[in-house]
């Protein structure tokens, strides 16, 4: 099983039955863990968009979580300050949280690279992380970019804080699962990939802590066979 297959399926695997879940712009790679969801472990899970579409019907792989060529029509429609409004009281399960920069305690940078008066690189910004991710039930960070440029051992700029109020918080990346912790070293907890654990270390600029546990791979070939049906052109891999 492909390793981006093996990422979107631990992901899947992470929504229950009659889980609210959303997901932020550009998130191609959550949104087809939701709908793999919705097919085979949480039928009964209710999805919004970040653009408010509840439970749209899949049509086929878009850009982003955000393109109409994703989705036909939805069942209703939750304006945006709503959509915030629904997270900020915990009303969200599960949400899907990235960074251009992600470090070993679980924060996120969204907001600048470098100095931030001076800045290398000016980012999108936070899009309401900063809140959602301290309200939402059970956030989850993800990545497909495991190398030293993105996890690093601090990030530049706090944008949001993913153990502001729990203890640990889950990174799922295309070679495995993280477990990040505030005072405590990060913990790899499953793999995806066939790589050594120095390989994966060093594309990781924080100490790891290696436990060896298979990762889920749940219906393996029933899940290959949805994804491909999902995004036949395989959008996924880019």
């Amino acid at each position: 099983m492909n390793p981006r297959d093996k990422m979107i399926s631990y992901l899947a695997g992470l929504i229950r039955d009659g889980d609210l879940v959303s997901t932020g712009v550009a998130s191609l790679i959550p949104f087809l863990a939701v709908a793999l969801a919705k097919r085979t472990y949480a039928p009964a899970s209710r999805f919004i968009t970040c653009s408010g579409a509840v439970d749209p019907v899949f049509e086929q792989a878009g850009l982003s979580s955000d393109d109409s060529s994703t989705f036909s029509s939805w069942s209703s429609f939750v304006p945006l300050p709503s959509l915030f409004d629904l997270g900020v009281r915990g009303g969200i399960d599960v949400m899907f949280f990235s960074g251009a920069q992600i470090d070993q305690s679980g924060r996120i940078n969204l907001t600048s690279i470098g100095d931030y008066l001076k800045p290398k690189v000016k980012l999108p910004g936070p899009a309401g992380s900063t809140v959602m991710l301290r309200r939402v039930q059970r956030p989850v960070l993800f990545t497909l970019q495991h190398t030293t440029r993105t996890l690093v051992a601090e990030v530049d700029f706090v944008t949001a804080d993913g153990c502001a109020t729990r203890d640990s918080i889950e990174l799922v990346t295309e070679l495995g699962v993280l477990t990040l912790r505030k005072d405590a070293p990060a913990v790899m907890t499953a793999r995806f990939s066939d790589l050594s654990e120095q390989e994966i270390q060093e594309r990781t600029a924080f100490p790891l802590v290696f436990q060896n546990r298979e990762a889920r791979e749940q219906d393996i070939h029933t899940n290959t066979a949805i994804l491909n049906e999902l995004d036949p052109e395989g959008r996924r891999y880019h």
